[in-house]
């Protein structure tokens, strides 16, 4: 067969056409599909929700949740595509926040997941760039936006802590801490939070240390970055 320059849509389409003519029954992951999803968009939100944050590939990667190299032997499509939709339904005690996917975003990230084997998925940082923008690209790399939210916006919930039951967001961090206390609290981390009711069970989230996983070079960056949201012009105590 010559090398063919086909769009993505057609790609998809002729895929699922191509399904259709084996005279099997189709599993319902693929026939309650209008098209079959890209494992590369589905990477593309691995990252921007910053799913790494919370599970390893290739053992790389934060340990709040199990590792994903063999999610797609482990588990079906069909249930994976159901987690996504709503991980408390799935799996009672989940710590894993509810994100809101669309129905093609589950679908692409369960694709990402169950060729997860067949993939090289490569995070790497770019070079020629400023400290603050490599600084981004670690907190991007390392998953950070999973439990602090996208920009260190905060929002994701983690119940019975006494910062609003909410994980602290990341924009005034400047004012806490200097740069090498931060430095020091993203190396070991915060395993545990206070609580706002002793009686209660602890919260689930907590802050893993990062010592012996990111490099010393991507926390100088990460520090940068960090400290470079907070809000335009608000004095910084150091």
């Amino acid at each position: 067969m010559p090398p063919q320059r086909f769009a993505e849509p057609d790609l998809e389409a002729i895929t699922l056409f191509m399904l259709s003519q084996t005279g099997e029954t189709a599993p319902g992951y693929y026939t309650s599909m209008k098209v079959i999803p890209s494992a590369g968009v589905g990477q593309r939100l691995f990252e921007q929700k910053g799913c790494i944050g919370c599970h390893s590939i290739a053992g790389k990667g934060g340990t709040v949740g199990p590792p994903l190299d063999d999610v797609g032997l482990r588990r079906s499509p069909e249930w994976m595509i159901q987690h996504f939709r709503e991980p408390k339904a799935v799996s009672p005690g989940t710590v894993m926040p509810q994100f809101g996917f669309t129905e093609d975003e589950a679908r692409a990230l369960t694709d990402f997941l169950v060729h997860l084997r067949e993939q090289q998925v490569t995070m790497s940082l770019p070079s020629a760039m400023t400290p603050v923008e490599r600084g981004h690209e670690a907190y991007r790399k390392y998953g950070c936006a999973g439990c602090h939210g996208p920009d260190g916006k905060g929002g994701v919930p983690n119940p019975n802590s006494k910062t609003a039951e909410l994980v602290p967001d990341l924009i005034h961090v400047a004012e806490g801490y200097t740069k090498d206390e931060l430095k020091d609290r993203i190396l070991k981390g915060q395993h545990e939070i206070t609580a706002l009711d002793p009686k209660r069970p602890p919260p689930p989230l907590y802050m893993p240390g990062w010592a012996g996983t990111i490099k010393d070079a991507e926390v100088d960056d990460l520090v940068e970055y960090l400290f470079s949201l907070k809000p335009k012009g608000e004095e910084s105590g150091f």
